[in-house]
């Protein structure tokens, strides 16, 4: 979407506000815009761009159509635009030089070469679903269509002659301590607190430092440290992480009253036994999701646990750790939402205003549970191992399918393994719900954590790109009936394209931010960025021994021998990280202003290691 910001008054309301952020970021980062993407661009971008370039007004291409080309072209252009994962071309949403570097790559012998193309092939099968074996066959198809998108392109300039057609029992701020005022024992306390049951076993100076990383505040920081967490908590990061945002505030409640509590039993003075000052927790900045679902507190806790144990943490990659990462980055990208690039500016609610709150516990909810059990091995190894898990799922979304269906057995079995709905099960968060919302939340994080599945990325990068364009043009077309005595304003079309995108697409905004949190690795602060490339390389060659093992082929950037880091960071960053974050930068110029940067900087580092990794040999 290419917008003119225009100029904004200094009391232009929030839309000002967002227009000059747009304006901003364009003037501040090197990031480039969702048109000018080159290195992203595919041939759904291309055939918008021709379509959009013979329809522009005043050009002598649109002079000589008849008004049914119009139409039809107009037609054709919504029909791109709503195309998204149910398109049978997988390559039509591949970037094209990517598709490129896996078709001429193997005409090089250079070993820099063939390491790219290997990249290159991991990206398209993983994030594309291509098979490696039939690339070169459908790239055949793909480089095919492309020339008919290069012949349309050359005829608009000759268009004249070209025909082209849970409720609660008691006040969720008045629950005790487990009865620490009436000197019961830490055992019976534990049993009967909100808080996470390792807490308690926490010395007092992790309980503080652990009460102000869980913060409001510092849980919506996109710097947050999920491997100091792990080490702070004993290795329970999920449990503590999605605790404290799925029952925020009244998690950072109860935090806070615990170690004033605990403060005041240990001092001998006698003030310290005066009574503390009383905290609205209602008033705390948070979700809420508890009072509005009566989700039992300690059940939460249960069915955090239990899934935390539930993850492989022997995995060096798909563990524990990597699912409270996506929990936080996902909530840190949420909350980014409402704040503007700049500190000293007011708030944008816009989007959140339009987003129902059981949507929001729903995405949540999916980040928490969405690798759970994972194997540490990708669906493509479920394939072609014909695993138990690939027979039982058909071979589509094999782990993803997997993962939901064992967050749900977790939460509605009882000990008896019957599904127990209303039942007083241990782990059943969903107790005191209504039947219409243990259906809707169902629905919900079922489809979000189907849409974690990798295969699906570049469909889902241009959905988002085609909502955008698409909201655009209606606003522009609404705002040109509403206004015909002048031309519409920049700062109407792009409320008015913002509005219509947050409202119509809010879900999907909230499913693309859930697949962005989950390979936002690379876009973290450089030390955390590199100690994930690590972790998840050695998945990668763990997958490629047993690969090897079995016979199989080992995939690309699966084999030890031969994978070299900076230019598996390269290529995941040029072709899936950054410009998938580009585009969520276009709808939320906030988080383009904060996370953009650091991709170019995270890119320009492994650029200049794979210099000197070729200097030395």
């Amino acid at each position: 979407m290419t917008v003119d910001t225009g100029s904004s008054s200094s009391n232009g309301g929030k839309i000002d506000r967002r227009a000059s952020l747009l304006q901003a970021r364009s003037q501040r980062s090197s990031m480039p815009s969702l048109a000018l993407a080159s290195q992203a661009v595919t041939k759904w971008d291309s055939s918008i761009s021709v379509i959009n370039s013979i329809l522009e007004p005043g050009s002598s291409s649109l002079q000589g159509l008849s008004d049914d080309q119009i139409a039809g072209l107009n037609d054709i252009r919504e029909l791109l635009l709503m195309q998204g994962e149910d398109d049978d071309d997988q390559t039509a949403h591949i970037p094209t030089d990517l598709l490129r570097k896996v078709q001429e790559g193997g005409k090089q012998k250079k070993h820099h070469d063939v390491t790219e193309r290997r990249t290159s092939q991991h990206i398209v099968a993983v994030y594309g679903g291509l098979e490696t074996k039939s690339t070169k066959e459908r790239l055949k198809t793909a480089f095919q269509a492309t020339t008919f998108t290069t012949l349309l392109s050359s005829m608009s300039v000759r268009a004249q002659t070209v025909d082209i057609q849970g409720p609660f029992h008691e006040s969720l701020s008045g629950i005790s301590f487990g009865g620490h005022n009436n000197g019961e024992s830490i055992a019976r306390a534990e049993m009967r607190s909100p808080l996470p049951v390792t807490w308690h076993a926490l010395p007092m100076e992790k309980r503080i430092e652990l009460s102000q990383l869980l913060s409001w505040e510092s849980l919506r920081k996109w710097d947050f440290d999920i491997f100091h967490i792990a080490e702070l908590t004993d290795g329970h990061p999920l449990v503590f992480v999605s605790w404290a945002i799925l029952a925020s505030p009244y998690s950072q409640y109860w935090m806070q009253l615990s170690i004033q509590h605990d403060q005041a039993s240990s001092s001998s003075s006698s003030s310290s036994h005066e009574s503390s000052p009383t905290i609205d927790v209602e008033k705390m900045e948070g979700y809420h999701f508890l009072r509005e679902f009566r989700i039992p507190p300690i059940t939460l806790v249960a069915y955090l646990y239990t899934i935390e144990d539930d993850y492989k943490n022997d995995n060096p990659y798909h563990n524990s750790t990597h699912a409270a990462d996506v929990t936080q980055s996902l909530h840190a990208m949420i909350q980014m939402t409402k704040t503007s690039a700049d500190d000293d500016l007011e708030s944008i609610d816009t989007f959140l205003d339009e987003i129902p709150s059981i949507q929001l516990f729903c995405i949540l909810l999916a980040a928490t549970v969405h690798d759970v059990q994972h194997p540490g091995t990708n669906n493509k190894y479920q394939i072609h191992a014909r695993t138990d898990l690939a027979l039982q799922y058909n071979d589509i979304s094999v782990l993803e399918n997997m993962h939901a269906s064992h967050a749900f057995t977790r939460m509605l079995n009882d000990a008896s393994n019957d599904i127990n709905l209303h039942g007083d099960s241990r782990c059943n968060i969903l107790h005191h719900a209504s039947q219409s919302q243990i259906i809707s939340i169902r629905k919900h994080t079922i489809e979000a954590v189907l849409h974690t599945d990798m295969s699906k990325h570049f469909a889902s990068v241009s959905e988002i790109k085609g909502f955008l364009l698409s909201a655009e043009s209606t606003a522009k077309a609404d705002e040109t009936t509403t206004q015909q005595q002048e031309q519409p304003t920049q700062r109407s079309i792009i409320e008015k394209t913002f509005q219509t995108m947050y409202k119509e697409h809010g879900w999907n905004l909230l499913l693309y931010m859930l697949h962005l949190a989950d390979i936002s690795n690379p876009a973290k602060a450089r030390d955390i960025a590199i100690r994930w490339a690590d972790c998840c390389l050695q998945e990668f060659f763990q997958q490629g021994d047993k690969e090897a093992k079995l016979g199989l082929a080992i995939s690309p950037l699966c084999d030890r021998a031969t994978t070299e880091k900076p230019q598996s960071q390269i290529g995941f960053l040029q072709f899936v990280v950054q410009p998938a974050f580009a585009v969520l930068g276009t709808a939320f110029p906030q988080i383009g202003s904060r996370i953009s940067p650091i991709i170019e900087r995270n890119l320009q580092f492994w650029e200049d290691e794979k210099d000197k990794s070729a200097g030395k040999s």
